[in-house]
């Protein structure tokens, strides 16, 4: 039954027009709708993102038993990421975990994004920044993430720069499984 309605709301979404509404299906967001918008001239944190990932991250993480077809279709999906760092702000891999440091040493926030670990195949994945490190977010860059478990995000392929962001989501009708 499950796969019954997934199967009906894809094809709600490609009858609406996948250029304008897209469909989340990852576990790195709410499952539901999300309707696309412009990159606007300022990203803040928190907004939601479509991005054509890099090639290596493709390389790296493309199912190696999906056939030459899965493979391209891998390489072309667009990513729908929240932006959680911005120019100016700290990422750290401390302790295993990825952190991020908002804001002026005076007056900051801290929030933990989680482990890093395996891809959900339980491949080993290069992380960004080494244990230990940390990397200011340059102007023109954004860190994207997901506290939740197993989300592939800029702790494996590092900063993207603004203009790989294609489009802005945001939530129409979502749900938790």
């Amino acid at each position: 039954m499950k796969h019954l309605i997934i199967g009906c709301v894809s094809l709600a979404t490609l009858v609406v027009g996948c250029q304008f509404v897209r469909l989340n299906i990852s576990d790195s967001l709410p499952l539901g709708f999300y309707r696309l918008q412009r990159i606007p001239a300022v990203v803040e944190r928190g907004t939601i993102v479509l991005v054509t990932l890099p090639q290596t991250f493709h390389d790296l993480t493309a199912p190696a038993d999906g056939g030459e077809l899965t493979r391209a279709i891998h390489r072309w999906a667009m990513h729908m990421k929240p932006v959680v760092a911005v120019a100016g702000d700290q990422v750290c891999v401390l302790n295993g975990h990825m952190i991020v440091w908002y804001g002026s040493p005076e007056v900051y926030s801290v929030k933990d994004f989680g482990e890093v670990l395996t891809d959900t195949q339980g491949r080993a994945v290069p992380s960004a920044i080494p244990p230990g490190a940390c990397t200011m977010i340059q102007p023109g860059f954004v860190w994207l993430g997901s506290d939740r478990p197993r989300s592939m995000d800029s702790r494996y392929y590092g900063p993207i720069a603004i203009t790989q962001l294609r489009y802005v989501a945001t939530p129409l009708w979502t749900w938790e499984e």
